[in-house]
């Protein structure tokens, strides 16, 4: 069984940790600081990052939920450390889609993920509880699907994306794809039936952009 070092002690990590033992990982949490270290879950074993940093041939996973963190993190340890794909054994992946993930340097897929053909990955992208990519989709780095979203085909999702739960974002086509731009936010719930540009936030059903 091999150590998994999870940067980060919060929901996401503990959740992260539980896909790690389910892949026959010993997951072990990174807190920053001995404050951090003292507050967590004794289910688990914690070290701190300087501890961490300093094992050869140590594999990380970034157990951070907000976008922008996770991206300085991942930023901040490049070339350093490996960070392997995480993918629960409760998922399907498109044979056409299944090399693209693993590709996809420290990207995490969570139970009941579903994935279809044809679609690639950026790195450090996180598809939740029960997500669902249909075929000829792009992830961006650093993107989160929140649990319970769905993307019909050809949707393209930038950079830093944060879809909200229970999201769904219509389809578009093989030569205008439809587009959500870099680091904006769909809130839960919405439905996107059009292009959205980057850096807004968008609500409800059709998604406008929030004022």
């Amino acid at each position: 069984m091999n150590d998994l070092f999870i940067l980060g002690t919060g929901g996401h990590a503990r959740d992260v940790a539980d896909i790690a033992r389910a892949l026959d990982f010993r997951p072990i949490l990174v807190a920053r600081d001995e404050d951090e270290r003292s507050t967590c879950r004794k289910t688990y074993d914690v070290v701190l990052e300087a501890e961490a940093l300093s094992w050869k041939g140590a594999q990380f996973a970034i157990g951070i939920g907000d976008n922008r963190t996770r991206a300085a993190v991942a930023k901040r340890m490049a070339g350093q450390h490996s960070f392997p794909v995480l993918i629960h054994p409760d998922t399907s992946i498109g044979l056409s889609s299944r090399k693209a993930v693993l590709d996809s340097s420290g990207t995490v897929l969570f139970p009941g993920v579903r994935v279809m053909g044809h679609c690639s990955f950026g790195a450090f992208c996180t598809l939740n509880l029960n997500t669902t990519v249909s075929h000829d989709c792009h992830i961006g780095d650093f993107a989160n699907l929140s649990p319970g979203a769905n993307l019909a085909g050809n949707v393209h999702i930038g950079e830093g994306v944060w879809i909200g739960m229970g999201v769904t974002v219509n389809q578009g086509s093989a030569t205008e794809p439809r587009r959500i731009g870099a680091w904006s936010t769909i809130g839960s719930g919405a439905a996107v039936i059009r292009d959205v540009p980057p850096g807004v936030t968008q609500v409800g059903v059709p998604a406008e952009e929030k004022v």
